[in-house]
């Protein structure tokens, strides 16, 4: 007698195929990597944090300032800190953190450290959540003329916003042109900022001498009522 063919069940649900076939087809949830699927786990890449949950309050999440440091800086500097610098000379800077004052002048020879100052103190600013910015003076004084020939109007909204800006970083004071418009602007933007209390860090391979010599004494004049650290050639210990 032949045996009874086991009747057709018909179409099966995909949930119980997969039952059947074990839970190693699946794996676990926690068996993924979270790492794989955010480069941060606390905003999930958003860069915002909903604080407390669902109070529809939200704040940065702390991933953003490393962005931002990359976003302000030249590559070379995205890796500045103030830990590249001997231990009593990061007192001295954040001292003048606490009190800036009109500013902070940095000089000496190429080479001894002062964009990478700038640039470490720029991160700090960046991570207390201050609001600041990185000139390199040569780009930037040729970017900002194409700008202002193309469309004049610009011009005092540029500097506008740099006079307001609360810190600033004006890197590398005597490259570029040096024509009396640059000189000329820059000595705008420095006195605008002194009045309004906002702080400018200025590096320069110049000494007030040379400044007052070959750009404009009073732009030496402003710049002698900052605090000033100077570099030895080819050292990052300073004096000042």
């Amino acid at each position: 007698m032949a045996k009874e063919q086991p009747k057709d069940q018909g179409p099966q649900r995909i949930g119980d195929i997969l039952d059947r076939l074990g839970p190693s087809l699946l794996p676990p949830e926690s068996a993924i990597p979270k790492e794989a699927l955010y480069d941060c786990e606390l905003c999930q890449d958003v860069g915002w944090i909903e604080t407390p949950p669902l109070s529809r309050q939200w704040r940065q999440c702390l991933c953003r300032l490393p962005k931002r440091v990359r976003h302000l800086l030249p590559a070379k500097f995205h890796t500045a800190t103030l830990n590249d610098f001997p231990s009593e000379f990061i007192d001295k800077i954040k001292a003048w953190l606490a009190k800036p004052g009109d500013g902070l002048f940095l000089t000496g020879p190429t080479g001894s450290g002062k964009s990478h100052l700038a640039a470490a103190i720029i991160r700090e600013l960046v991570f207390a959540k201050r609001e600041v910015r990185f000139l390199e003076l040569a780009v930037f004084f040729r970017r900002f003329r194409e700008a202002t020939l193309e469309s004049p109007k610009l011009e005092n909204l540029f500097l506008e916003d740099l006079f307001a800006l609360p810190w600033l970083a004006l890197d590398d004071i005597g490259a570029g042109g040096l024509s009396d418009y640059e000189n000329r602007t820059l000595l705008d933007l420095i006195d605008s900022r002194m009045n309004k209390l906002h702080p400018t860090i200025a590096t320069s391979n110049w000494s007030l001498q040379d400044i007052a010599h070959r750009m404009d004494d009073r732009i030496a004049s402003r710049l002698g009522a900052f605090v000033r650290f100077e570099f030895p050639a080819g050292d990052r210990r300073v004096s000042g």
